[in-house]
């Protein structure tokens, strides 16, 4: 379960190098054998239990079954489908054996298996008769206790912990971006062009690059005015501008030489920079040296790059520092609010957790941080598009379902449906709460200040009729045994969102925004009692 990680990394604040290394463990490890206690091999009852080995769910079941009138213990192996993938394979190599309490077993059973969704289970209906069961059991002074285990050996893996990729995740940030504009003023005072191109070296952490006075003084205002023949050349400044070397306040040499290659006009090297930190120090460096027509285009960079697990922490990071600075705070903003989304609908799958945690080079501590943002509550809205048209809703039950997301370290999704409200045929919304569905009933959620809202696509606009259920409660209670939905049945009249004119649809889609608060989590536990399945 990724809440289970969540809290121990979280909660527990279990931040320490070891922690990381059982993380990768059960990300790589190929040579795993896991095991099902049985403590009373006389009853006949199905044992299942489960386990990870290379970062999937391998369940394991004993049952006893007849095969042409003779009674056997039959063994099930099973591969659970991850999460956002259809197309994974596993092939495994696996020896089964049955141990008594005396460390005694059975004669080994092997084969190998290719699993993928089509053919996720390996059943052995005889994988041992049922009187050799018996002389097994009985040949053990130390009762009936016995294990059937599984040795496994992963020969190959694909396809396991795919992520959704941003552009599927359905949520968009509506309003653009500010970019920076050329500020400069044709009569400020300072010569246009410089006669004398003198050529300039600059510093950054030892690293040295010559640009063209002229160059410089014309792409930075922070350049022309400290370089202009009109500037005094005293006090604060005169260290840094008397000599030839100029240092720059920046210690990443790739940013620096980027931004210095881009000036001299190869803009093509934009192209190849692919990683959030250079981008970011880029924009940096742009903002501390008024060096504007770079801004943009970093901006826009920074803006479509897409954010992957692997550089999800990059992305963050990046994000974290360009906030303190204040004339990138607003693209540090965006950066951040991709970050959170992504882990938000990744995350719920354990496997895209674990792969993360595991293959990060970051410090677990850093780690923790992106984490404790699922626990928290967040200041931005949720929004997300659904295709409708009247093909897509023929009758009136059917129902559309956003991608599952964490919000406080429980998973929510969106429904829209078509359905009648008062006689009339409405867009209804409904926000749903999935809350602990692994190994747990009975928890509990208290949610207020519900909102959710259709976009106007010709006044830019959001709105809702507010038809909504319990619309006089502030305060609702989702939990497992009575509801765990709440919404609207009018949003909107469907002949109305349907109409093109009203600008309620674009391209066949709408977009519909959420905001609510988690105001008391009950039922939610830390850590699970499961009972050790393994006596070898």
């Amino acid at each position: 379960s990724w809440q289970i990680i969540v809290n121990l990394l979280t909660k527990k604040k279990a931040r320490c190098d070891l922690t990381k290394r059982i993380f990768q463990s059960l990300n790589d490890d190929t040579d795993v054998t896991i095991g099902l206690r049985i403590e009373d091999i006389k009853n006949t009852e199905t044992k299942t239990t489960q386990h990870i080995v290379k970062n999937m769910q391998w369940k394991i079941s004993a049952f006893k079954s007849k095969v042409s009138w003779t009674d056997y213990l039959g063994v099930e192996l099973r591969v659970e489908n991850p999460r956002f993938s259809d197309s994974w394979t596993c092939t495994a190599q696996v020896e089964l054996k049955l141990v008594n309490a005396a460390n005694e077993a059975s004669p080994i059973l092997k084969f190998e298996r290719k699993f993928c969704e089509e053919y996720q289970t390996k059943r052995c209906h005889k994988f041992l008769s049922w009187d050799n069961v018996m002389a097994l059991c009985n040949g053990s002074n130390q009762g009936s206790s016995m294990v059937v285990e599984a040795k496994i050996h992963i020969k190959d893996c694909k396809g396991i912990g795919a992520e959704i990729e941003e552009q599927d995740i359905g949520w968009f940030s509506q309003e653009p971006l500010v970019t920076v504009t050329d500020t400069r003023h044709p009569n400020q005072g300072m010569p246009e062009k410089v006669a004398d191109d003198t050529y300039l070296l600059l510093v950054c952490d030892n690293k040295i690059e010559g640009i063209s006075k002229s160059i410089l003084m014309e792409e930075s205002l922070y350049f022309k005015s400290r370089l202009s023949e009109e500037w005094d050349f005293s006090g604060s400044h005169e260290q840094q501008f008397s000599s030839e070397l100029i240092k720059i306040q920046s210690n990443n040499i790739e940013a620096f030489q980027t931004v210095l290659i881009y000036l001299k006009g190869y803009h093509e090297i934009l192209e190849a920079r692919n990683s959030f930190i250079v981008l970011g120090e880029m924009l940096r460096i742009c903002d501390y040296y008024q060096i504007t027509k770079l801004s943009n285009p970093l901006t826009k960079k920074i803006q479509e790059l897409p954010i992957t697990v692997s550089n999800l922490m990059e992305a963050f990071s990046t994000s974290q520092n360009l906030m303190v600075v204040p004339g990138c705070q607003k693209v540090g903003r965006f950066l951040q609010e991709r970050s959170i989304i992504f882990a938000m609908v990744n995350f719920t799958s354990w496997q895209n957790l674990i792969s993360f945690l595991a293959a990060s080079n970051y410090p677990m501590e850093s780690l923790v941080e992106i984490l404790e943002c699922l626990l928290e509550e967040q200041d931005f809205d949720l929004r997300c598009k659904f295709s409708i048209s009247n093909t897509t809703y023929p009758d009136e039950s059917l129902s559309q379902f956003s991608l599952n997301f964490i919000k406080q370290n429980l998973e929510w999704k969106i429904e829209v449906k078509k359905e009648k409200y008062d006689d009339e045929e409405c867009l209804q919304c409904f926000l749903h709460c999935q809350g602990f569905q692994q190994y747990l009933d009975g928890w509990k959620c208290l949610t207020e200040g519900l909102n959710m809202e259709v976009y106007n696509y010709c006044d830019g606009t959001w709105s809702n009729d507010g038809a909504q259920e319990d619309a006089d409660v502030d305060i609702d209670i989702l939990n497992e045994d009575t509801s765990s939905a709440i919404g609207y049945f009018r949003i909107k009249y469907w002949d109305e969102v349907m109409d093109p004119n009203e600008g309620y649809i674009k391209d066949g889609r709408i977009e519909i925004k959420l905001s609510f608060k988690v105001v008391e989590v009950e039922g939610i536990p830390e850590c699970l009692g499961v009972q050790e399945q393994m006596i070898r």
